[in-house]
């Protein structure tokens, strides 16, 4: 499987880029047919007081797109409701076409 991550705005550093190649390798466990997942980093809010961090993942599968979305005071903190999100979405999409 094929990760691409983008961000918006900054520089995503190594370490951050580690962790979500870590989460989002666990995906082929269950779909084996996934083309690619690309993860989209970015920060909303006007002011720096609600500031939040915004993961989005876009896992690419035979013939279909799923997309999730979560944000949360830090990367790092978001990235485990949207890997959990998707694990769910690539359940649910091997169980109705397997």
């Amino acid at each position: 499987m094929r990760t691409e991550i983008n961000a918006t705005q900054f520089e995503v550093d190594e370490t951050l880029k580690a962790l979500i190649t870590k989460k989002v390798s666990k995906f082929e466990r269950y779909f084996d047919h996934i083309i690619d997942c690309v993860v989209f980093l970015a920060e909303e809010g006007h002011s720096e007081s609600n500031k939040v961090q915004v993961v989005e993942i876009k896992v690419n599968v035979q013939g279909a797109t799923l997309f999730c979305k979560e944000q949360a005071e830090t990367y790092g903190q978001a990235i485990d409701p949207a890997v959990d999100n998707m694990s769910r979405q690539l359940k649910k999409y091997k169980e109705k076409h397997s």
